[in-house]
């Protein structure tokens, strides 16, 4: 180890500051020493990406210097440090870098990702990292385990993300028969679906999907760009939503519609915090009128209804990277009417209001993310 070029790292913040304007010479100067200290250079990077104290400054040094030196015994250091640092743009630069290894990294990330995957941890920048034909070998097995027990992998796992990396590293042909079969899945979240339908038609048209993804873009671009907030709440919800045919809500899709399902229900939840004078039947008339008007322009009638149109345009504006339709938002509406009706059904303990309020208080008490009930 060169203890010189370990104290330079540490202290590199300070040392661009004492040579304002010369970080370019700086960053060639501990590059070339740290060339020229052969061995001993490599203990010191390895020293420095060890180190939880180690700056940021420090560490993108350090990486910068493994992307220079290719040296193998960088490898397993930089696995575990993907596996404890959450800096996201480090994370991005180790990752880089193993991935320019290939098959060599590729037993320990495959090493990694199986541990991290028992106990329900998925690890993007590791995904990331995998090059080579073990990776690819290692892509398929983990997906067609997914097609045999989809459930094993709810709630952690991100299949969009890592379809996508089978399409890098292995072939197209089969690429396509398995993005079809899990495309087949009942009860995929709709961010997976629609993932995979990307990557669908990533294989099958790839100049119309890049086509696709700059409208797509634009589009996006020019909403943002067009609407504050302050326009998203004087806008009609009908201009915030596609047009789209309305589904049928089961057991089959209903993750796909988790998300809206949640929101929506949130915001019966939140207005009956503060009038707890509302009924169930109150909800049953809110949730009629605006599945049957709000299309047209409707801003409500009562304060309930106001409210809760309200939060609907920030609700489906927040969740248009979904794309849920007009149809769709409609068909969530009616899949809650139902569960109030039933609610009011003889027999039945709680009223629907009851039963969401212990469902968001609870989740609020345990501190877990937005989940649906559903």
């Amino acid at each position: 180890m060169s203890p010189d070029l370990v104290e330079k790292l540490k202290n590199i913040d300070a040392i661009y500051r004492s040579r304002p304007g010369e970080a370019a010479r700086i960053e060639h100067e501990l590059v070339s020493e740290f060339l020229s200290s052969g061995e001993e250079g490599v203990k010191s990077v390895l020293q420095i990406l060890g180190d939880a104290s180690s700056s940021a400054t420090a560490i993108e040094m350090a990486l910068r210097m493994v992307d220079t030196s290719k040296n193998e015994k960088f490898i397993p250091c930089m696995v575990q440090f993907l596996r404890k640092n959450e800096d996201d743009d480090l994370c991005e630069m180790a990752s880089d870098n193993l991935w320019e290894y290939g098959d060599k990294a590729a037993p320990p990330l495959i090493e990694a990702l199986r541990e991290d995957f028992s106990n329900k941890v998925y690890s993007g920048f590791l995904v990331d990292a995998l090059s080579g034909e073990e990776a690819r070998e290692f892509v398929e097995s983990v997906l067609n385990d997914f097609l045999k027990d989809p459930e094993k992998y709810l709630d952690w796992f991100d299949l969009g993300h890592f379809a996508w990396k089978l399409a890098e590293v292995g072939q197209k042909e089969n690429s396509t028969e398995m993005v079809k079969k899990l495309l087949g899945v009942r009860g995929l979240f709709r961010e997976d679906r629609l993932s995979l339908r990307s990557l669908q038609k990533f294989l099958t048209d790839s100049e119309g999907y890049q086509k696709e993804l700059s409208e797509e873009e634009m589009r996006r671009a020019e909403l943002l760009a067009s609407l504050t907030l302050r326009g998203v709440l004087h806008s009609q919800v009908g201009d915030l939503v596609p047009d789209g045919p309305r589904p049928v809500i089961d057991d089959s899709n209903r993750a796909e519609y988790f998300p809206l399902l949640y929101q929506i229900e949130r915001l019966i939840f939140e207005y009956h915090q503060k009038h707890p004078e509302i009924k169930d039947g109150d909800v049953i008339e809110l949730l009629k009128n605006v599945r049957d008007k709000v299309w047209s322009g409707y801003e409500g009638k009562t304060g309930f209804e106001e409210a809760f149109i309200l939060g609907l345009k920030l609700v489906v504006f927040s969740l248009s990277d979904l794309g849920y339709t007009k149809g769709e938002v409609s068909a969530c509406i009616s899949h809650i009417l139902n569960s109030v009706k039933r609610h009011r059904e003889e027999g039945c303990k709680q009223s629907y209001l009851e039963f969401i309020e212990d469902f968001f208080k609870k989740r609020l008490s345990d501190g877990l993310e937005s989940k649906p009930r559903f």
